[in-house]
């Protein structure tokens, strides 16, 4: 049974992954409703978090930010060893305006994984909240991992100009033109 659910993890990753968020959650839903009773929520594996993360994943990106917030706490009950559900939940609470919880859980996940998207996340939460210089670290961290990636220069940029650092805002704006080819 285990295998099998891991499986359909896979399958609704790679149909998110195409786009078809509306079919990711419809295919997760019917594993959810098709395990045998022994298969109830207190029977749920750590792994099993998964399946909460990619629907989730998909309500979020269908812009049904409660589904995706109780998705994300479901993954976080599961196995609260894994940045992935914190990840997801800043990202909706960033959506919903709730920064400061936000930065909360985006902290975790970076404490958890200590990757490009978590640290960019948890620098765009800081923006939001006015901690521009925390904003600042956090984009170094992502340039650290990518730096031909034009993104986290345009974001520490317009932090750099909320901190009044004017050189260094038109320093970063003109790398990230650079990188997207709009500067010859």
């Amino acid at each position: 049974e285990g295998t099998r659910r891991d499986g359909v993890w896979t399958r609704a990753e790679r149909i998110d992954a195409s786009g078809k968020f509306a079919v990711s959650v419809q295919v997760v839903d019917q594993v959810f409703s098709a395990w045998p009773a022994r298969f109830t929520r207190s029977a749920l594996r750590p792994q099993d978090a998964e399946g909460y993360i990619e629907r989730g994943n998909s309500h979020l990106a269908m812009e049904e930010v409660q589904d995706a917030l109780n998705d994300a706490g479901r993954a976080i009950q599961l196995n609260p060893k894994l940045a992935a559900p914190y990840s997801l939940r800043g990202a909706v609470l960033r959506k919903l305006g709730r920064y400061p919880e936000a930065v909360k859980d985006l902290t975790q996940a970076v404490q958890l994984s200590p990757d490009m998207d978590n640290y960019f996340q948890l620098g765009a939460a800081y923006q939001e909240i006015g901690d521009d210089n925390q904003a600042i670290e956090n984009f170094n961290q992502v340039i650290s991992f990518d730096p031909l990636s034009s993104q986290p220069y345009y974001a520490r940029a317009k932090s750099y100009r909320a901190v009044g650092d004017m050189v260094s805002a038109q320093r970063d704006h003109r790398l990230g033109r650079i990188l997207d080819g709009a500067v010859e």
